[in-house]
Parts: C-alpha cells; structure tokens; sequence
C-alpha cells in the first residue's frame, strides 16, 4: 500500500525515467489522501438500466437512478509502471457514503488510460453525481480512519466518531444522540487524539470534554501551520505531534502511543 508521500515519490521517479513510477493526469496533490488518490468523476457515463451513454460533462452531473446500475470514466488517466499495481476500493468512497455500492476493482501493473468505475443504487431513491467530483472521502476523514486503524494495531480500542454518527451514514441519529454518544466516547477514555488543522465546534467541545475529565490529549497538526493557543494550552495535552504529511503523522503517533502505553500499563 503506498501513502500519500509514496504515491508523490513515483510521480517523480516517472519524471526521472519513463518506465518507472506512476503518472496521473490531471494531478492535484489535494485529492491525495493518506493510503490513497482520489478520482474524479469524468467525461463519460454508461447506464445499465437506461442502456445509454451519458456526457456527464455536457449535463454537469450524472444521475444514478434506483435499481441502477453505472459505468463511470474516471477524469484522470493513470498509468503504472510494470512493477506497480492498484486497486480502487469503495470502503472511502463518497457513492458509498450516499448508500449506493462498488465492488472493489484491481488495476494491473503497467496499465495506461482512464479507469472505469461501476456504481449500483440500491436505493429507493435516486443519487447524483456531479462532473469532477471525487469519488472518495475527504481526507480528513479517511486520516481519522488511519488513525484508528492504527491505535486498532498497538492494542487500544479505538472509537472514530464518523464511523459511529456520521449524518450521511446515520441520518436517523438525533442531534442529542450524537450529543450524548460522542460525549460518554470522550469521558469513558483512556487518551484522546485530536486533529487540529482546521477549525471545528466538535473537536473544540471534545477537548473541553476530555480536560473536565482530565483525560490526556494528543494533538496533530501541519507542520508551519498556525494553530489557536488555546488548545494547546490545555493543562492535559502531554504530547503535540507536528507533521509534514500523513505517513510522518502516523510514524510519530504510532512511537508517542507506544511509549504512553509502555508507561501505563
């Protein structure tokens, strides 16, 4: 599996030497996610169940209906060297998120073109996908889920609130449920570790929570960010984790939770 730092190092050995490392057009270094690229909705569409082709670049979307069954081209080429292979999986996909379903698809090694991506709608309902939207989550939440995947692997029980009350995959949750759920999360645990690169009432009210109780707090954030004071300042904060991408992050998180471990046990 290559992360985000290693996806760029093959984008720029294929720079050094054409039969090497991996090209991607168009790429943008924003839809890199942490174990991952994240494809774009493209040109071109085919519907199973309507039997026609669909310029979704002409119509600015694509709508999957119930019962549906779509074929979407991704808008970027890709292209793999002979010793790189890939797979494109649902399980951080946004078609996902909206309830519709992708069988997991492998890329074979020295592979050149755009990609064909199925989607099915089992819904009652239908769904729309817009031209050049990505396909994946954001990469917040797919660092979220690294995270907990990782403290999963040293032996911590970890809680990821938007596996748990995420209002697209749990729309019937109340707000006072999410309230009370994600609350008793925070005070029933051992340690806490909060993304603070972006602004966010839920993260803020997380870490107002876990001081009250005094639950130690790891904090993450970009390297030559500029960070609010205020939650750094909180008494419980024992460790402050600055990173240059998402594979550094995990590395140092992964030594700082050792080390809490060892320490508690």
């Amino acid at each position: 599996m290559l992360s985000d730092t290693d996806i760029k190092q093959q984008i720029e050995d294929r720079k050094n030497n054409p039969t090497e490392g991996i090209y991607i057009d168009p790429f943008e270094e924003k839809y890199l996610t942490p174990v991952g690229y994240d494809f774009r909705v493209g040109q071109k569409g085919f519907s199973w169940k309507n039997k026609r082709e669909i310029d979704i670049e002409k119509e600015k979307e694509i709508e999957i209906e119930p019962n549906d069954t779509v074929v979407i081209e991704t808008l970027e080429s890709v292209s793999l060297s002979k010793e790189v292979g890939a797979t494109i999986h649902a399980m951080v996909s946004k078609a996902v998120l909206y309830g519709l379903s992708h069988i997991s698809t492998t890329i074979d090694p020295g592979w050149t073109g755009k990609l064909l991506i199925s989607v099915s709608n089992y819904r009652d309902s239908s769904v729309v996908l817009r031209f050049r939207d990505s396909f994946c989550l954001d990469k917040i939440k797919a660092f979220y889920t690294a995270i907990g995947s990782l403290c999963d692997e040293i032996g911590f029980q970890s809680y990821v609130p938007h596996l748990n009350t995420d209002p697209i995959d749990n729309p019937n949750i109340s707000p006072r449920q999410v309230f009370d759920t994600d609350k008793h999360q925070v005070i029933k645990s051992n340690l806490v570790i909060a993304y603070i690169g972006y602004a966010s009432l839920g993260v803020g009210m997380e870490l107002a929570y876990a001081d009250t109780n005094a639950i130690p707090i790891i904090l993450l954030y970009e390297r030559g960010k500029v960070i609010s004071r205020f939650p750094r300042g909180i008494p419980t904060v024992f460790s402050e984790i600055e990173f240059k991408d998402y594979k550094d992050a995990l590395t140092q998180l992964e030594s700082v939770l050792k080390q809490w471990r060892q320490q508690h046990k």
